[in-house]
């Protein structure tokens, strides 16, 4: 699914035209600009739709692209359109939350938050989630984008039993010209059940050797639990059984959790976990004398 500040036929590939359609503007939205801060949005396109959390969490996959992307050019740095995925209790005086945050940050998504810069006008920016200038190959590119990040994702943590109101929103920002569109992937908006944060080396944050950790993906009702370790089936948790939606881990890998919910519906929930080594010590004893009993070794 695509939404764009355009003519959604100027979306496909090859890269061989400017997606702009200078058309006249239509008006912007108000919740987007509260909810990252911005003015001045027009050509707002939008979807929204409320859902009941059954679950703690949903997420979902996309990327953005946009025709402001211009390799070399130094106005890439200094303009870019917004778009947020906004998520607020259904029925309540909840301010809209965005959840299209680059990984690990309050930052929002945008051309000039994820970029791998332009020498001379802009610093890097989050560079690791941008994936290609299709300036490069225009005939190969499979959008009429000048630039795109990577796929990208977005979670939200929820109530279970809730409503909540999710409105998907893009919009040019300060003028109509170089449009943008984000596109979400199929399938991807799934219920999700939070299994703690990853446990990894990297971040310090690593099971120590020979301990273990349960996780615990439990819902409420007769759900099954099909639990996989770097994609191979490790558990498999019928109705009824006593420790139902809970894994003990004991070696390292990523591990996944396919809820089956017996409303007929799935959810899932991942997490990476890495072992760090015990440290090696030796027990030594040190002995001083204190010859003129003053108090000092030396």
């Amino acid at each position: 699914m695509v939404l764009s500040t355009e003519r959604l036929s100027n979306v496909p590939g090859p890269n061989d035209s400017l997606s702009d359609d200078d058309a006249p503007s239509w008006d912007g939205n108000f919740d987007l600009e509260l909810a990252l801060q911005q003015t001045a949005t027009l050509n707002a396109t939008i979807i929204k739709f409320n859902f009941t959390a059954i679950t703690n969490q949903i997420s979902f996959r996309y990327l953005f692209a946009s025709e402001e992307y211009r390799e070399k050019n130094p106005s890439t740095g200094q303009f870019s359109d917004v778009f947020g995925f906004l998520i607020k209790r259904a029925n309540s005086d909840d301010l809209y939350e965005n959840i299209a945050l680059v990984s690990g940050t309050t930052t929002p998504v945008k051309v000039t938050t994820v970029t791998p810069g332009v020498p001379s006008s802009c610093p890097p920016q989050n560079e690791a989630f941008f994936y290609q200038f299709n300036e490069i190959n225009p005939a190969l590119s499979p959008m009429n984008f000048n630039g795109q990040t990577d796929i990208l994702k977005a979670t939200a943590n929820l109530i279970p039993g809730e409503e909540y109101n999710i409105k998907l929103v893009i919009a040019d920002e300060l003028n109509f010209r170089f449009d943008s569109a984000v596109f979400l992937e199929a399938g991807s908006f799934q219920l999700t059940r939070d299994l703690g944060v990853d446990r990894l080396l990297s971040n310090f944050n690593p099971i120590c050797e020979g301990e273990t950790i349960t996780l615990d993906a439990t819902l409420a009702g007769n759900n099954e639990y099909d639990w996989f370790r770097d994609g191979i089936l490790v558990q498999s948790d019928p109705i009824g059984c006593n420790t139902c939606g809970t894994y003990e881990v004991s070696q390292p890998g990523a591990y996944t959790v396919e809820v089956s919910l017996d409303n007929s519906s799935f959810a899932y929930g991942d997490v990476v976990i890495e072992y760090g080594t015990n440290p090696i010590s030796s027990h030594v004893v040190l002995i001083e004398c204190d010859a003129n009993q003053d108090g000092n070794i030396l």
